[in-house]
């Protein structure tokens, strides 16, 4: 990795999907309604979502994996800073909790589906200036 690329957390996210994504990769948030396939179009949707979650913090729940699968399940708290994240109940300044169970099934060490099951919690609701209310 250059320096160039050490600084950039988007060049960063990007190669780390690239590397561990098969091409033909598939992303689905079924609650949601969501299917992406191709690993562009992947990539594009959450560098898109990522987007959105400002001052994410993350807490790692519990993961199991085998040659085959990944079960990683975690809580992401985060403000929505966005103009929307596909299908999820919230609106830009509320602050979301994302509790989310990330299967991902592998094909000789790469990602070929991933699958989210998602429970979307709006733990303070943004007022119409689209700041927190306190």
């Amino acid at each position: 990795m250059s320096d160039a690329t050490a600084y950039d957390p988007h060049r960063r996210f990007i190669e780390h999907y690239r590397s561990r994504y098969l091409p033909s990769v598939r992303w689905s948030a079924p609650r949601r309604g969501i299917e992406i396939v191709g690993l562009e179009a992947v990539i594009r949707h959450l560098l898109q979502e990522a987007a959105c979650m400002a001052a994410p913090e993350f807490t790692p729940v519990r993961c199991a994996s085998s040659p085959e699968r990944v079960i990683d399940e975690q809580v992401v708290r985060f403000v929505h800073a966005g103009d929307g994240i596909a299908g999820a109940p919230i609106t830009r300044g509320d602050l979301v909790e994302l509790e989310r169970v990330r299967i991902f099934e592998l094909q000789a060490g790469r990602v070929k589906s991933e699958t989210h099951i998602e429970t979307w919690s709006v733990l303070e609701r943004a007022n119409h200036t689209g700041r927190i209310q306190a």
